[in-house]
């Protein structure tokens, strides 16, 4: 079994894996963020906590959901897509799929 490395050579990827495996160790800054937040609510990892510190945690782990789904509905509302649209849409996809869009067909009802 060949590595990880060996198998991007083999498949040209290399350059994009790094990308991506860049952008996952960094975590985009948010573990910085987060352990900021963290400190921010009196948590510590070591254990100890007290309970406004566990209720600051139990409201982080709640609201986070909460704010990251109202901000993709805000996003979703400001891109309106009609049927008309879609079906241009998968129209185009046909085209261009190589069986002849099978597949899009299913979809597009």
């Amino acid at each position: 079994m060949g590595t990880a490395a060996s198998l991007d050579g083999a498949l040209g990827t290399r350059h994009r894996r790094v990308g991506v495996d860049a952008v996952c160790a960094n975590g985009l800054g948010l573990g910085r963020l987060s352990a900021r937040i963290l400190d921010a609510i009196g948590f510590s990892a070591q254990g100890g906590n007290t309970e406004a510190a566990r209720q600051g945690l139990r409201w982080l782990y709640a609201a986070t959901p909460v704010v990251v789904n109202l901000i993709v509905i805000a996003v979703m509302i400001r891109y309106p897509l009609r049927r008309t649209q879609h079906q241009e849409i998968v129209a185009q996809l046909e085209v261009q799929r190589p069986d002849g869009g099978i597949a899009a067909k299913t979809y597009a009802g």
